[in-house]
């Protein structure tokens, strides 16, 4: 084995059917002996475990051997592993780059590589892809191959093949295609952020100016416009001398949103939110229906009644005052009414407590002392 490991790497080219003169006029200077130590170590043990048919472990040494000696005869070997995997289009892409360093190489030598390309030609064809992204990296059954944009077709082989697009902060992009010889595939692929977006423009109304905030984080002073993620967003108003308000909307995907706020002016109203521990309570402002299970809302100044109802429940009832600009939040907790067992139980207590107070009361009677005005009797 070790005696086939010192042959030179073109004499692998026999296994692409290539002219037999061409292998025979290699062996006359082996690859192997223009290695430094450490690239001959990789060359070794690429040629025994590619013996052993292992050929993408004999791929990974080949290459070592290659970026150490920087030798484009190594890169042979390399095609070879690639064709022996039958990844043909990926053989061919490193012949090509040893045919660039031509001028390390004899005509001799350079005649071979073109020859195991034109013999693995027949196996490869073209994808003219194209992608709505720049930088994305596309993977061909596994392989990364090329980046976008793709300015040209990308040679693929021939057969049932799996095409992967990949770029940080987007999903991968998978598509199957089947490539015939001879036939450019025409594919397009198009990535989707993984944080999907949509454009919103916020604005104060009455030129108010207002800081703007959404879900709670600052955007700056009105108006705002921007990308945010798709989903409900709290948008705020908050300005001097006026009641801050809110409005929750949607964004959707790559969709317009348009908010417009306006400001009450707070020298005459304040602002009431009220929570409630039932969604179906019903809420009451100064005799006002209000809603169910949570409202908010500007009242003028001064005092206000509220009252939370629901039924089978202790009715909740409060004054409530707001000074002008003042924002005030209550939580409402509802209390269950009393059911008639309570009162049968809090009924039986107090009987069952006077009968136990009569029975003492009577016992001391019987058994406490009474004074006499007689003196005892001398024996």
């Amino acid at each position: 084995m070790r005696t086939r490991a010192k042959q030179c790497a073109v004499g692998l080219l026999a296994l692409l059917g290539v002219n037999a003169h061409v292998v025979v006029a290699a062996a006359a200077s082996p690859v192997r002996d223009e290695l430094s130590a450490e690239a001959q170590k990789d060359w070794d043990a690429a040629r025994e475990l590619y013996d052993a048919r292992d050929y993408r472990s004999a791929l990974v040494h080949y290459q070592r051997s290659f970026d150490v000696s920087n030798n484009p005869r190594v890169l042979f070997n390399v095609g070879v592993c690639w064709k022996e995997l039958t990844q043909y289009a990926l053989a061919i892409r490193v012949w090509e780059r040893a045919l660039g360093l031509r001028a390390q190489m004899s005509a001799e030598e350079a005649q071979k590589f073109e020859y195991a390309i034109a013999a693995a030609r027949p196996f490869v064809s073209a994808v003219r892809l194209e992608t709505d992204q720049v930088g994305a990296v596309l993977s061909i059954d596994g392989n990364e191959v090329a980046t976008s944009p793709f300015i040209e077709a990308v040679p693929i082989d021939v057969g049932h093949r799996k095409l992967a697009l990949l770029k940080p902060g987007f999903e991968t992009a998978e598509r199957s295609v089947d490539v015939v010889q001879g036939r450019e595939s025409a594919v397009t692929m198009k990535l989707l952020p993984l944080v999907k977006t949509g454009t919103v423009s916020v604005s104060v109304a009455n030129g108010v100016a207002a800081a703007l905030f959404v879900d709670g984080r600052e955007l700056g002073p009105a108006p705002f416009v921007g990308e945010l993620p798709e989903g409900p967003h709290t948008f705020e108003a908050r300005a001097p001398g006026y009641v801050t308000t809110r409005q929750t909307s949607k964004v959707e995907y790559k969709q317009s949103l348009r908010v417009l706020l306006s400001l009450g002016n707070a020298h005459n109203e304040g602002k009431l939110r009220v929570l409630i521990n039932h969604s179906d309570a019903r809420i009451h402002v100064d005799g006002a229906y209000k809603g169910t299970g949570a409202w908010e809302g500007l009242l003028p100044a001064g005092g206000h009644q509220l009252t939370v109802e629901k039924p089978d429940y202790v009715t909740f009832s409060q004054e409530v005052s707001l000074s002008a600009a003042q924002e005030r939040a209550l939580q409402v907790q509802l209390n269950k009414q009393p059911t008639w067992l309570w009162w049968t139980v809090s009924i039986a207590s107090v009987v069952g407590g006077g009968a136990v107070a009569a029975v003492l009361l009577s016992r001391q009677a019987e058994t406490a002392h009474v004074p006499g005005t007689f003196d005892t009797v001398s024996q």
